[in-house]
């Protein structure tokens, strides 16, 4: 009898603990990750995943992330940054950025978040 109390306890525990915590990831946003796109492969970011960010809803965030460039002869430059994500908005950036052959360099992005909830990933344009 004391077996079969313990184990209906356990699975309530174990059912609120998981409901609290599916319902915590409906609040506010949360980007899984970014897929950087690009259409001329800025310094050959295109299709390349990067950690993702939670934020509340309606708030800001910047994320920067260190870039390489692997051409031993060439420069390569990121011009601009966007996304057609709804909600989301590139607001500001540090491009231009150049980065020398063989070097590199940080790209930072400051970006709106949605004012309602959302929990996906996030594409980022860049050329």
């Amino acid at each position: 009898m004391w077996l079969g109390v313990v184990i209906a306890v356990v699975v309530v525990i174990v059912v609120v603990f998981v409901v609290v915590y599916f319902l915590s990831l409906t609040a506010g946003v949360h980007v899984t990750f970014i897929a950087v796109a690009s259409d001329d492969d800025a310094c050959g970011l295109s299709g390349e995943l990067l950690p993702g960010l939670t934020g509340p809803e309606g708030g800001t965030a910047v994320e920067s992330w260190s870039v390489t460039n692997y051409n031993t002869t060439a420069s390569c430059t990121i011009e601009s940054a966007s996304t057609s994500m709804p909600g989301f908005a590139v607001t500001g950036s540090n491009l231009p950025l150049t980065i020398p052959a063989s070097s590199s360099g940080t790209l930072s992005i400051h970006l709106s978040l949605p004012a309602t909830a959302y929990s996906g990933p996030l594409v980022i344009d860049l050329s």
